[in-house]
């Protein structure tokens, strides 16, 4: 039959997934760390059952799943596909207000949760019913309560019908939706494996945030291989990647380049055979490190045409830029900037991508659409835009040079700056008339034009008030989502333009050391220097005070995890236990640090808890003299 499998199925992941139901029932399909850290295992039947009992839960044609990691992910994610539902990936702990408006806008007709925290708060933002799957389906999965529920059929969305709406970040501050197939996705999950090195005997940590599209297009690669996905808690994953790796027999890992920077020097299984980094440019120290080590792949993609679509296996002494050939079903091409017309061999231009995993374009966005998915007689279908620079070299490979717009990467997460100064002034309430954002020295600073009557009161032509910063950064983060947040909030009287009437980001002062006044004069304990000094050596600060705010200095999720690593360290050499199921180990988790940021609070947490930390090397803040010496190099560097 035109257009079907070999088993008459339509091309769709679904039934991918189903033949390797049906090949191997009882082989693992699904490996896990639950919140006991023990290591726990799904078959394919098991799988494809509880993904049933789901979907039998499930209403309507458009699914949100609000799940950032666990077992649940792709269980939530089959059952959706199972019932023909359009999945739309949300995190969880995104703002409320951010939350509502990209349900409203994808039309949710029904949400699911992992436990009964996240879908309580789902319930307050979304005008949909919300389904708690810890309580449908409780998991080991011999737990599930009561009868099972009555039998639905599959009933799968055609080819080229919608697979999942996926959102990245809008220039003028909402979100765009991103419409894939399930052919453009199907074809990823058949070509994916073979570059990769997947068979049946292999196991896949997902280790992609769940609203970064890898996450989805490792699960169903690795099911439509016969082989097993490996889940671990997001935290677990920041703070002990290398035990992750461990237990779980990982052969393969999908990750960017700053999260595998976390990892202490050696590989950290011996079961671990394939790297395969993306999401932003790999320093070449790293690539370097581990190219003679393992199968190390560079890897190329756009949201817009499906996962990735290029792939480099990595040789000692390649450039990072390199980005290789395309994946089977895709094609790259480099036009000219602003034009249709080719640029020979060699020559810089802006990449475009063709072939059979071109998404269907924007959600209720026409000319957008129109304006980057464009035709190129005389090749054939349609072609995406993606506003990277890049060239061709001799034998096809594709080096990628970098943005021509103001989208940048946070972490590997697409960004626009347009998106964070919208943001930021819409939770000022009124306080700003504009807002600046740049990316300097891999943080965010966002210059903040006051309003008039806020302007009379400033004296000089920019200033930082740490009262105000730490208003915008609290009031940002109802609006923004945490990687989105700016590190450093300066107020100016009037941003700087250029003739044409754009701000000058190039005449805007440099941030000046974070929202602080200097170092402080009040005494620390013990336990807080030691915590001080491991912040400033990470942060590459110094005079840290009991006040200070470990976001507001500048940290993110994965200065947190190297945080929370040297503070073990710090508990092992005073003594205590630090195995991963230990007393320090659970209070210097990097969740606990994100939830009391503030030096004293978090340090009162932790005396609280009986934890002792030998003195940190140099003492408190030493990685940074107060006159502005150069911080020691430490592996913290690499993950800014």
């Amino acid at each position: 039959m035109p257009g079907h499998l070999e088993d008459g199925s339509l091309p769709t992941a679904v039934a991918l997934v189903r033949g390797a139901v049906r090949l191997r029932p009882d082989l693992p399909a699904l490996r896990y760390l639950g919140a006991d850290r023990a290591v726990r295992a799904m078959s394919y039947r098991q799988v494809w059952s509880l993904s049933g009992h789901v979907a039998a839960r499930l209403s309507g044609d458009v699914l949100a799943v609000a799940i950032d990691d666990g077992p649940y992910l792709g269980l939530a994610e089959l059952a959706g596909w199972r019932r023909g539902m359009l999945l739309v990936p949300m995190d969880p702990h995104d703002p409320a207000a951010r939350l509502r408006a990209s349900a409203a806008e994808a039309r949710a007709s029904c949400a699911v949760a992992k436990d009964w925290g996240d879908a309580r708060k789902l319930a307050g933002a979304l005008d949909a019913p919300v389904l708690d799957l810890s309580a449908e389906v409780p998991l080991p999965p011999g737990e599930v309560p009561g009868p099972p529920p009555p039998e639905v059929p599959d009933t799968p969305a055609p080819p080229d019908a919608a697979a999942y709406l996926w959102f990245t970040s809008g220039s003028t501050g909402t979100p765009k939706g991103v419409l894939v197939s399930h052919r453009a996705f199907h074809n990823w999950c058949a070509v994916k494996n073979g570059p990769h090195g997947i068979t049946a005997r292999s196991t896949v940590l997902i280790a992609s945030a769940s609203t970064f599209d890898p996450s989805i297009g490792d699960i169903f690669a690795t099911w439509a291989a016969g082989a097993v996905v490996a889940v671990a808690p997001r935290m677990l994953l920041f703070a002990n990647l290398a035990w992750v790796i461990e237990q779980l027999e990982v052969t393969h890992v999908t990750c960017t380049p700053s999260l595998w920077q976390s990892l202490e020097a050696g590989a950290p299984s011996p079961a671990l055979t394939t790297l395969c980094l993306g999401g932003e440019r790999s320093p070449q120290p790293l690539l370097e490190r581990w190219a003679s080590r393992l199968r190390v792949l560079n890897t190329y993609g756009t949201t817009e045409c499906t996962v990735w679509q290029t792939l480099r296996r990595v040789a000692p002494g390649d450039a990072a830029t390199l980005a290789g050939r395309a994946y089977p079903g895709n094609a790259v091409r480099v036009l000219e900037r602003g034009g249709l017309g080719p640029v020979p061999p060699g020559q810089p231009g802006e990449v475009v991508q063709g072939g059979v995993q071109v998404g269907l374009g924007y959600l209720n966005r026409p000319e957008l659409t129109a304006e980057r998915f464009v035709a190129l007689p005389p090749l054939e279908g349609r072609w995406y835009r993606t506003g990277d620079g890049g060239r061709l070299l001799e034998g096809g490979a594709l080096e990628v040079l970098g943005r021509f717009d103001s989208q940048v990467k946070i972490r590997g997460m697409r960004v626009e700056l347009g998106d964070i100064e919208a943001g930021v002034v819409k939770a000022a309430c009124g306080l700003l008339s504009s807002c600046a954002v740049v990316l300097r020295d891999s943080f965010l600073h966002a210059y903040c034009q006051v309003s008039a009557s806020a302007a009379v009161m400033m004296h000089e032509p920019y200033c930082i008030l740490p009262v105000v910063s730490d208003f915008l950064l609290q009031r940002s983060s109802l609006e923004l989502p945490r990687h989105m947040l700016p590190s450093h909030f300066v107020l100016v009287k009037q941003l700087p333009l250029t003739p044409n009437g754009k701000v000058d980001s190039r005449q805007l002062p440099r941030a000046i050391e974070a929202s602080r006044t200097g170092p402080s004069s009040v005494s620390l304990t013990a336990l807080e220097a030691a915590v001080a000094g491991v912040w400033g050596e990470v942060l590459g600060r110094g005079g840290i005070g009991p006040n200070d705010h470990f976001l507001a200095l500048g940290g993110h999720s994965l200065s947190v995890l190297q945080v929370s690593r040297r503070l073990l360290a710090l508990a092992a050499a005073a003594g205590q236990d630090t195995a991963p199921t230990g007393t320090a180990a659970a209070l210097l988790a990097p969740e606990k640090l994100i939830h009391l940021p503030r030096l004293r609070p978090y340090c009162q947490l932790l005396a609280r808890g009986g934890l002792r930390l030998a003195p940190a090397e140099g003492g408190a803040g030493a990685a940074r003299a107060p006159g502005g010496g150069a911080a020691p190099p430490s592996a913290a560097a690499g993950l800014r």
